[in-house]
């Protein structure tokens, strides 16, 4: 998994993302507010994904510091 706040929102007037539109503009939305949706979801996704980061961040430099302490204890025990 990267570092999620590498990520940039997308440009969701871009033609890749007309179909995506479609589903809110349909609905009586413009583009600019189906984008303007679509970027809030994104944000949002980003946002949770940015948390799952940090948390695996944390775990991880925790089990190094579980690690070396186990080292250390091991080496005064020798």
């Amino acid at each position: 998994m990267a570092n999620p706040r590498n990520d940039e929102c997308p440009d969701y007037l871009d033609p890749e993302f007309e179909e995506a539109c479609l589903f809110f503009t349909i609905e009586g939305k413009t583009d600019q507010e189906a984008a303007a949706l679509l970027r809030n979801v994104w944000i949002f996704s980003n946002a949770k994904a940015t948390e799952a980061w940090d948390r695996q961040c944390a775990d991880e430099a925790q089990v190094l510091i579980d690690n070396q302490q186990l080292l250390d204890q091991e080496k005064k025990r020798l």
